[in-house]
């Protein structure tokens, strides 16, 4: 995102204008990367692990695509 974009609007950098998808393409997969990461967290809940130093530098995507929680020595194990 570039932060010259006027108040309520980001410009996705990089997105080929010839492709009106791609940008649609992106968001898609960043709402998909979120959505496994809530379930993910999610799960380490149920099993009494909190992670507890969750910020954006602590998740990570693999080049397959795997969204990948950093960090966790930090978590509480109930």
């Amino acid at each position: 995102l570039e932060d010259s974009a006027p108040t309520g609007f980001a410009a996705l950098s990089g997105v080929d204008r010839a492709d009106p998808d791609a940008a649609f393409r992106i968001r898609l997969r960043h709402s998909h990367n979120i959505a496994t990461l809530a379930r993910a967290l999610q799960y380490a809940h149920d099993c009494g692990v909190l992670h507890r130093d969750l910020k954006p530098s602590n998740v990570r995507v693999d080049d397959d695509g795997h969204v990948c929680i950093l960090d966790v020595e930090s978590a509480l194990v109930d």
